[in-house]
Order: structure tokens, then sequence, then C-alpha cells
């Protein structure tokens, strides 16, 4: 628990206002006893009159300070972002299953009046900004109520459909980036809907019952780089938290059958230096992804077809083919000698084009580009968007168009039958393939109660589970797409070394790593810090 005081005002050390998080811990319930009549001693709390259901004047105090002591417990600096007009809360909105209305902006002045809340107005579009102030802060000190007694994600829905526009999103709440969304739609549910929520209401189960952490970080959080466009680069900080075990799936442009990724974890943001540290129940991960997913999703879709609707799973036995998954059946069994040269990289072209540049920047350049031009609808934007991807400083963001002209075309002459799905805005209908594979992935290990990380198109799971993992990888991949995709994975704890022999050549050997966790990891963990805790990972 927190035991000390907001010191610093940083407003970028931010978050939303959750309106999906409860509590009917009696520790809590007390402070909202004692402190509701005190500053609302006119307020009966009735549920006002009207067609749509709205939350009492208390619910929304009671969520207000919840979420304000969970931002505190979390970091007595952080802030919350909250609206201050009456458009950003929609009432009746599946986004906002507790009924939350514009009632909550006069709480909150209300409580700004009293000096319970410290106030910070918005500007520019961002988001008002609150916490509380130390009057409250030392009301939360003496408060013995821990942070496991707080449901997060409460009846919050996991299936969210987009629209087109890039208006920012008004309800639903996100991590710590705040990347200008397009605005969340309601929707009227259907048996595919229903199925895609048991899924993910089941995994999400599965990981609010798992420990995830990170054995060397002695805070529990991470700071990455954010750059919006417009404006300067600003430093946002990621919680390895419960309320950050969410995971949603979001579908674009108001279809079902686009997007549909997985989104939410924690460790999708993380930095691939971290990622290796990661810990699932004090177990040591493997990372498996996926190589070059969109390259192989769409040599599946120029491979002959066979007529038949059918596809093998190994294994198994033959199912009949979805219509949305039709162009992508087989009538046999498929194996992974058929699919693409796991050893030929698509991204690896037939000579130098550039002899500036040594291999290695340019297969760089090379896979960048294309991923832009699968996503771009013109080559214009794809080479903008290639621009604007690399890092200050990198040499490759000077690139001109006409070089990256070539570099796509010397791409195109290796892949020829790619050309027609380059610079199409094809990259939302990949995505949804490969979402549909991360769903199958997913169902299949929950039901094994097996935990996995989604990023997209790798899985990160405990060491030990690594053979289920490689399993439901290659399930997955035939049942959607009727062929195997090859995959690489990373084992946490081990690196490639080179060691100088008889001075004369190298020879490579595999070097175990030590995982050392760290005090704050063994105190998170409730682990004695005091114990040996250096460990070989075999």
């Amino acid at each position: 628990m927190s035991n000390h005081l907001s010191t610093s005002s940083n407003i970028n050390n931010s978050r939303p206002f959750d309106v999906h998080v409860w509590s009917e811990y009696p520790e809590f319930n007390k402070l909202i006893e004692k402190l509701w009549p005190k500053y609302f001693p006119s307020d009966d709390s009735t549920v006002l009159p009207g067609p749509k259901p709205k939350a009492t004047s208390k619910v929304h105090f009671k969520t207000l300070l919840l979420d304000l002591y969970v931002c505190w417990m979390t970091d007595p600096n952080m802030y919350l972002g909250v609206h201050m007009s009456n458009s950003g809360w929609k009432v009746n909105s599946r986004y906002n299953a507790l009924h939350l209305s514009e009632r909550m902006i006069g709480i909150i002045k209300e409580l700004v009046a009293v000096d319970i809340l410290e106030f910070q107005k918005g500007h520019q579009g961002t988001l008002t900004r609150i916490r509380a102030n130390r009057q409250l802060q030392l009301l939360f000190r003496d408060l013995k109520f821990p942070i496991s007694e707080v449901v997060f994600d409460y009846m919050r829905d996991p299936i969210i459909l987009r629209g087109m526009s890039e208006e920012p999103d008004e309800m639903e709440v996100h991590t710590s980036s705040k990347k200008r969304k397009k605005p969340t739609l309601e929707y009227d549910d259907t048996p595919e809907t229903i199925r895609m929520r048991g899924v993910l209401n089941k995994y999400n189960e599965l990981l609010n019952e798992t420990r995830l952490d990170v054995f060397s970080l002695e805070e529990p959080y991470f700071e990455r780089s954010e750059k919006k466009a417009g404006k300067e680069e600003k430093v946002v900080r990621n919680y390895i938290t419960g309320r950050n075990h969410f995971v949603r799936r979001v579908f674009n442009n108001e279809s079902w059958e686009l997007g549909g990724r997985f989104y939410g974890g924690w460790w999708q943001h993380i930095s691939k230096e971290l990622r290796p540290d990661i810990m699932i129940n004090d177990n040591p991960v493997v990372e498996i992804d996926f190589n070059a997913m969109h390259i192989a999703l769409l040599q599946a879709e120029v491979a002959e077809k066979p007529e038949l609707d059918l596809v093998v799973v190994k294994g198994g036995e033959p199912q009949q083919g979805s219509d949305f998954f039709q162009k992508f059946s087989a009538s046999r069994l498929i194996d992974t000698d058929d699919a693409p040269n796991a050893n030929d990289d698509p991204y690896t072209l037939n000579g130098s084009i550039f002899p500036h540049k040594n291999d290695f920047d340019q297969r760089k350049a090379v896979k960048g580009l294309v991923l832009m031009a699968i996503n771009a609808v013109s080559r214009k934007s794809a080479f903008s968007a290639f621009r604007s991807d690399q890092a200050k400083g990198d040499p490759l963001k000077k690139m001109k168009n006409i070089e990256l002209s070539q570099l796509l075309d010397a791409f195109i002459k290796k892949h020829p039958k790619l050309e027609p799905f380059l610079c199409t805005g094809k990259g939302l209908e990949l995505m949804y393939l490969d979402s549909r594979i991360a769903e199958s992935v997913i169902e299949r290990l929950t039901n094994k109660s097996i935990p996995v990380l989604c990023v997209h198109d790798s899985f990160i799971v405990a060491d030990d589970q690594k053979h289920e993992l490689l399993r439901a990888m290659e399930h997955a991949c035939n049942q959607v797409i009727g062929r195997s995709i090859a995959s690489d994975y990373t084992k946490q704890g081990h690196a490639d070394w080179f060691e100088e022999s008889n001075r004369t050549r190298k020879i490579p050997k595999w070097r175990l790593k030590k995982v050392v966790r760290c005090e704050g990891y063994m105190r998170r963990m409730g682990l004695n810090p005091y114990d040996e805790f250096h460990e070989w990972i075999s």
C-alpha cells in the first residue's frame, strides 16, 4: 500500500477515468457512508425518471472515489482524465455498463469546491485532469483496503466495433497511451458476437487468475516514448497491474470482417528488451511468432485452391469451411513442407539495390516499406508512412520516393503474385485473418487453462507450455487458411554468443543466462527478497 503523498504535478502522468471499477469491500463502503452525507447532504440519490437507465448520484460518487483510490495506490502522482462536457457521457452505451451520466460533472465540481480534488482544466482537446488532494490522500492512507478487492473491468464489453472517422473515443477506457481513436459504435448482438464474447470472457477470467509480472522491474511499471501527429514526443508510463490485464477485441470501419485484433494487455507495449523478462506465475517464458505473417496470408490467398470446401487439420477430421474462408480452403492434409519456404526470407532481395547500404539496413527498409504498402491505399501514402515510422536520426527517414519505389519494385519482382494486394488498403482484411488465427490459439489454450499473452502475430507462454502453443498455432493456421505458417521463437534467458578459440576462429555457443528476480518483483510476488533468488534456466 502507498504511504506517501503526491509530490509531482506532471499532468502527462495520467490515465482515463475507468467507468468499469467496482467493489463491495466493507472498509471502502464505510468510507463512502462517512463522506457521502458530509458533502452531499441534500442529495437523496434517487434514480432520475426517464426512458434511459441512469446510476444514482451515490453510485457516481462511489465509482469516482474508488478509481481515485486505485490511481493513488498505483502512483500517488498520477492524474485521472475526465470528460467535463455532457457529450462525453453516453449513459445508455454498451461501453458504459454502470450507466454513469453527466451527473459526474456536478459531483466533480462539488468535490473541487470543498477541496477534496485537485483540478487541472483540459485544453486543446485534452481531458481535464483530477486526483485526490492532500485531505483525501490522508483518508486513503488510513484505509485498509487492498487493491485485490477491486473488481476491474466490471461488466465491461470486450467486443468493440469502431466507425470510420478519426474522432476521439468518448467513453471507452484505455491504458495511458491515448492515441486518437475511431468512435465506438453501438450494435445489436448476433450469435457470432455472443460466441466471441464468450471466448474473451473465459480468457479474461484466466488472465485475472494469473500472476503476470516482469522480474527485472523494481517498480510495477515501464516507460516508453509516444509521439502524436503535430505534438511533441512525451514519455508515457504503463503499469503491469491487474487493471491492465483485460483484453478486448476491436473491429474497424463498421465491419465485423475488418480488424478484430486483440488489445489491452500491458505486454503489448513493453519493449523487446524487457519482453523476455516477463514471468507467468513466476515461470520464465518463451515467445513464438509467425514469420512474415501477412506475407504468408497473401501467399495463401494466391495459392492454387481446390474445389472442395474442406479444411483438414493434422490429427483431426475434415471440417466444413466457413463462407468467410472459402477462398482459403483445402481438400487435403496440407503439411508444413507445402507452405512457403521458411528459409526464404521474403524481405531479403535478390542482390543489393543500393550499394551504399548494408544487407541489414536494406532488409529493414524492405520489411517496413512492404508492411506500410499492405496497409496504404497508394504508393505516396506508403512512402510517407514509412518515413514517419522511422526513428529520429535513422538514415532510412531520409529515403526519397524514387529510392523507396525502387525497393518496392524489387520486392514485387521477387513476389510478382503479391503486387495486386499492395497499396490497396488490404491491411484490415489481413488483420481480420490473423485475428481469427489468434482467437483459435487463445481459445484452445484457455480451454486447457494455459495462460497465453497475445501480441498480434506472436504469443507468450510459460516455457514448459511451448509445445502446446506450437500445436495450437499449427491447428489455428490449418483451420483458418488451410496451411501452416513458419514460426520462430525467443526463449527467455538464452543468448547466442561467440567465444574466441585458439585465436583463429570463433565458435558459436549457447550461454544460459541467470534469472535474477529483483527485490521489487519479489515483494509483489509475496516472496522473501532475502532468500536465494538466482536460478538457471534449463
